[in-house]
């Protein structure tokens, strides 16, 4: 089955022809195909530690924006230096918009905080950064 986008909130599943919300299909477990849906522009805005990240999801006809911190140490366990922070911040995002619309992730956050509301997050990010 296949996913279709209508607009940002509706989808067609053409197997059935059955239109569902995008968080209908989150809480049945089909995720959303990113890719056709927006994309994630992110943005280094400090070097210190922790590292500062202004992140813009285009999506739709509107977008959001989120500040993001992420420690040095965060980073390297994450990614085991093997790309770059902003490439692991790309992951997280696409892994949070298969988890929820860009309107209820945090404004402000550290990427750890992640975790807290997805624990399975770390354990699926490597996927999500191998996809981007």
């Amino acid at each position: 089955m296949s996913v279709i986008p209508l607009k940002a909130d509706i989808v067609i599943l053409d197997a059935n022809l059955a239109i569902m919300s995008r968080a209908s299909l989150t809480r049945c477990g089909m995720r959303r195909e990113r890719t056709e849906l927006g994309m994630i522009e992110v943005k280094r805005i400090g070097n210190k530690d922790p590292l500062e990240f202004e992140v813009i999801v285009h999506e739709g006809e509107s977008d959001s924006r989120h500040h993001v911190t992420m420690t040095r140490q965060t980073y390297e366990g994450l990614t085991a230096g093997k790309c770059t922070p902003e490439h692991c911040l790309k992951g997280a995002f696409q892994f949070l918009l298969d988890h929820e619309p860009k309107e209820s992730i945090l404004a402000r956050f550290d990427v750890t905080v992640i975790s807290r509301y997805f624990p399975e997050f770390e354990r699926e990010l490597p996927r999500y950064l191998s996809q981007s």
